[in-house]
């Protein structure tokens, strides 16, 4: 844009619009400038120092304060740190409110002046109204560990001069702050001791204030720190965890997403029951806490809460932080803070819904605003709803996206609505809709060609050009077994199958492509015999066993026991036996009912 600027405008009027700019974005950069023209005539001469140093210290100090604690605490107003030279004790501006005298030094170093004007500013900033109901040192330590994430931001230098003329001094007198400072380090190094714990000490002091109470919580406070300190050394794992805190003081709750399975497969309705589950509890404050790999999600979540009216999302906040157990390894943290609508009630959800006419087994307009493989959530007159995945069609279905997308609007059936969970459940499935009652009648021994479309279990999932859905068991694709590799190789072919029943009660067909030839095994009982002696070949390796041919394509297995009773290259099978390969075996027994031979090392 400089650049820009200067072509157009020339050098001087282009630099000056340049600077009016962003001084319009961001008025606190007019310090910061001002100390940058001042800088260089500092260091020629005195004459501007006091200049220099107000503008210096008061960018600083500002800049700390709204890019690293503001913005982390709910509904905090932005500060502005103004530097005023006095000389006589009449002067007016003694007279304002939030003005404190303050000695800065005139030397070149300004990381000193900066700490001292962050130091004597934070007791007005952060938390001012619950300062009545603690005690000194209490406070000391939890402004020293704020005034620590200044030092970092300020250098080397900065950091030195914290610890000799700030924290050195505190502990040395008083040991309690160097243990209390300690614990608040460990939070804060986790990421969470400005966005949860700050915040919740706005949150009670301002209801504190409010009710006049000056009670000493010191204790509380203490104890909810302790509880945070758990927290933050828990290793993010595959599953959501939980806690809740309730004390005379607190009544928060935090989630911690982790990027699992169940996540990606359930989507945020089990979250949104928690979330209700909490509120019912008392919880005021839920802090939910995302690691990296889980952004994508907790951005689908905040969608859905942004919608809700039991809970406004006050706040949401990046951090840096380390990772539990592992101070070497840096991570990120994306806190988002919700607060409970005290307005709202349990009662209301069922005046809503009854408002809105919403009955079970009637139709309603609903409009898709998530989508996940279980369940969808589904906006009906502007109260949440969710469909779970065996609820989005008749037919059988891996994911509720197959049915379902982002966007769409459609009618759907009132199935429940649960007035503990708050929740309404919906469904696709409407009674004269089934395939079963408007397809023509399928018959046990008909014949029909159909498509695999995919395995569910230990069934394939077919369907015929009329549109019958049929279940094919995996054990019915042949007589003689099927490996892995095979199973897989049918997915989207066309077969011809049999059907061998009809079942009216469940609405379901099973069909059978082994059964469209004579079933083998009694000839094949007759011919092989226990002890027959083979020449085989090895067409699956699997860590249960080894599957040989024997005599074209008719299979036998070697069971994993007997493997490892035969030691060598057996031992490892799995990694020392290939497909291929040419084996010798004895038969040990043939199983009818199973349609299975067994067999040993020869």
């Amino acid at each position: 844009m400089i650049i820009a600027l200067i072509t157009i405008l020339g050098l001087p009027l282009g630099i000056a619009v340049f600077l009016l700019i962003q001084i319009i974005k961001d008025p606190n950069k007019v310090d910061k400038y001002i100390a940058l023209v001042s800088r260089p005539i500092y260091k020629l001469t005195s004459w501007w120092s006091k200049k220099y140093i107000g503008s210096e210290v008061s960018y600083q100090v500002s800049e700390f304060f709204n890019r690293h604690i503001v913005r982390n605490i709910a509904n905090h107003p932005d500060v502005k740190i103004n530097i005023n030279w006095v000389i006589d004790e009449e002067d007016p501006v003694l007279k304002e409110d939030n003005t404190v005298i303050l000695c800065l030094k005139k030397d070149k170093d300004q990381a000193r002046n900066i700490l001292k004007a962050a130091e004597v500013t934070i007791p007005i900033v952060t938390y001012n109204n619950l300062r009545f109901n603690i005690k000194k040192h209490v406070a000391q330590s939890i402004d020293l560990v704020s005034l620590r994430n200044l030092a970092k931001k300020l250098g080397n230098h900065g950091k030195f001069a914290y610890k000799k003329y700030f924290l050195d001094p505190h502990i040395v007198e008083d040991e309690r702050i160097s243990n209390l400072f300690q614990k608040l380090v460990e939070i804060d190094n986790r990421g969470y001791f400005i966005p949860i714990f700050l915040n919740e000490l706005e949150y009670i002091g301002d209801g504190l204030f409010a009710e006049g109470d000056t009670t000493d919580y010191s204790n509380e406070i203490i104890e909810f720190l302790e509880y945070l300190i758990q927290i933050a050394r828990i290793e993010v794992g595959d599953d959501v965890k939980q806690w809740s805190y309730f004390s005379k003081l607190f009544n928060a709750g935090i989630m911690l997403l982790a990027n699992n399975e169940r996540m990606i497969r359930q989507g945020v309705k089990p979250y949104l029951d928690r979330i209700t589950k909490k509120l019912k509890q008392g919880h005021e404050s839920i802090y939910i806490l995302s690691e990296e790999n889980s952004w994508e999600f907790l951005k689908r979540y905040e969608k859905v809460l942004s919608e809700n009216d039991r809970v406004l999302i006050k706040g949401s906040y990046q951090v840096d932080g380390i990772v539990a157990n592992n101070p070497k390894r840096k991570s990120k943290v994306k806190i988002m803070l919700l607060r409970k609508i005290d307005i709202y009630v349990d009662d209301l959800f069922k005046e809503k819904y009854e408002a809105s006419e919403i009955e079970i087994g009637k139709k309603v307009s609903g409009e898709v605003i998530d989508v996940y493989e279980e369940n969808a959530i589904v906006s009906i007159m502007g109260i949440d709803a969710f469909i779970k995945k065996n609820e989005c069609s008749w037919y059988k279905t891996r994911t509720c996206s197959e049915i379902l997308k982002i966007g769409d609007t459609k009618d759907f059936l009132v199935k429940d609505i649960d007035e503990i969970k708050l929740s309404i459940e919906l469904s696709l499935r409407f009674e004269k809709e089934h395939p079963w009652d408007i397809l023509t009648k399928l018959k046990t021994g008909d014949k029909c060609k159909v498509k695999i479309l995919y395995r569910n279990g230990v069934d394939y999932i077919t369907r015929d050009s009329e549109g019958h859905e049929i279940l094919m068991p995996i054990k019915e694709i042949s007589w003689f077994g099927t490996t892995d590799e095979e199973k897989e190789s049918l997915i989207n072919k066309e077969v011809d199958v049999i059907i061998i029943e009809v079942n009216e009660k469940t609405k379901q067909s099973k069909g059978s492509i082994r059964r469209l030839e004579e079933d083998p095994w009694p000839e094949i009982n007759k011919r092989i015999k226990p002890d027959s002696e083979f020449v085989g070949k090895v067409t699956e390796v699997n860590p249960n066993f080894i599957r040989v041919d024997i005599n074209n394509g008719l299979n036998g297995l070697i069971p994993k026991e007997r493997l490892l009773e035969a030691g060598g290259i057996y031992a490892d099978f799995t990694n020392n036996i290939m497909i291929g390969q040419g084996i010798e075996v004895v038969v040990t027994r043939v199983f009818i009912p199973k349609r299975k031979i067994h067999l040993n090392l020869k």
